[in-house]
């Protein structure tokens, strides 16, 4: 059975604050020089929290951005606008949980001939309990994994992301967390099937998840 790094909420807090001031070792600064004129970029999860941040960075150096949520349509899209002073920001409504509404939003961005330049799957969820969706999936994998196999898959199949060697290639950028370290080996014969949990499993859960979407994002690079 897979598990995560934590066993219960207020270790995994814990952990959270200790790791928040370790002292961490960047790969590279993000300055405010570094311009995205002219880039397309789109943010998963980009109605609120994070993702909200990261299309309001975007859009200041200059990109053309895609809010892809599945609420806050357009209200998340004008408050960018009105914050930064850019008009180049634009919605699209996406549900992660539903594989249709995946399907959908890559078919529009290639009827409407869209390239994203960056692509930033930032989308994800942290569940008290374990939830089946309709497609007898459980919630927090879909939605925080397979969704996004799914999704980067088709835009690669559709050459809506073209990743290549050069100067400034195509970018796909994996929002994770430090909790996947100490997780368990991926256990592939629960793989893709319903396991109900509890509060007490669910933040290990999280943490499992976050594991597998690392080693697709190492697998895919």
């Amino acid at each position: 059975m897979a598990h995560g790094r934590f066993d219960n909420p207020v270790v995994a807090a814990l952990a959270g604050v200790k790791d928040f001031f370790r002292k961490q070792d960047l790969v590279d600064q993000y300055t405010d020089s570094i311009r995205l004129d002219a880039k397309t970029c789109l943010i998963t999860g980009a109605n609120s929290g994070l993702g909200f941040g990261i299309a309001v960075e975007m859009a200041n150096r200059g990109a053309h951005v895609i809010m892809a949520g599945r609420s806050a349509i357009p209200e998340a899209g004008e408050k960018v606008m009105n914050m930064t002073g850019r008009t180049n920001v634009r919605m699209e409504y996406v549900d992660l949980s539903n594989l249709d509404t995946i399907h959908d939003l890559v078919g529009r961005l290639k009827s409407d001939g869209v390239h994203i330049d960056r692509l930033i799957l930032n989308a994800g969820v942290a569940l008290p309990s374990g939830r089946k969706l309709d497609n007898g999936q459980e919630e927090m994998f879909f939605v925080n994994y397979l969704s996004n196999v799914i999704f980067v898959n088709l835009l690669l199949k559709e050459g809506i992301v073209t990743p290549k060697e050069g100067k400034d290639p195509d970018r796909i950028i994996f929002i994770s967390s430090v909790s996947h370290q100490g997780s368990s080996a991926v256990d592939y014969d629960e793989f893709g099937k319903f396991v109900p949990y509890g509060v007490s499993k669910g933040i290990g859960y999280y943490s499992y998840y976050k594991l597998v979407l690392n080693t697709f994002a190492t697998e895919l690079s």
